[in-house]
């Protein structure tokens, strides 16, 4: 592949990545019209100024922009989503996940994990139960806001007096939001 243009070798291996997701090598003078249908523009290997000028017509019309360039074993690497932008992870972890050991009859029901491991939540996280025995009205109950009252025990914001009563097992899994970043 040396000496090949980068873009035209990279395309497939990018499309490859995601079927559902059109790829296209955009050929010859890059214009702000030739812009237009693009939701991201990916400008490699050209001049700065260059760059700098797709860029400003890509910010122009709301469309992502990343620039990447490699100069011998240097590179560098410009990110460009816009004055606000959607993230469908903000840190990039895995969700996290506890094993249910107990969960209270009350209002707010507190949940209780296995002392082996600390349930890792933050208060504002959003779980969802699954696999609870006794109290199933919380499986698939959809995410349930967390405020945290110890490393092993949090608080849910949902009335479980009238649900039956724990009886064993359930996991408690961390829901992902998209955020919009500024």
């Amino acid at each position: 592949d040396i000496g090949k243009n980068k873009a035209e070798v990279s395309l497939p291996r990018i499309a490859s990545l995601n079927r559902n997701v059109q790829i296209e090598v955009l050929e010859g003078p890059v214009t702000a019209e030739s812009l237009d249908g693009f939701s991201l523009v990916i400008c490699s290997d050209k001049l700065f100024g260059e760059c700098v000028r797709v860029n400003d017509a890509c910010r122009e019309r709301g469309i992502a922009f990343i620039m990447t360039q490699a100069r011998g074993v240097f590179s560098n690497t410009f990110v460009d989503f816009g004055l606000e932008f959607e993230v469908v992870d903000t840190d990039g972890e895995n969700p996290l996940q506890a094993m249910v050991s107990s969960i209270s009859q009350e209002h707010p029901a507190t949940v209780t994990t296995l002392d082996e491991a600390r349930h890792g939540f933050s208060d504002g996280d959003e779980v969802e139960l699954s696999e609870v025995q006794g109290m199933a009205e919380l499986n698939d109950l959809g995410p349930l806001k967390v405020k945290v009252t110890g490393p092993y025990t949090f608080q849910l914001d949902i009335d479980a007096t009238k649900f039956g009563a724990y009886t064993s097992g359930g996991y408690a899994k961390q829901v992902k939001r998209p955020a919009k970043m500024a």
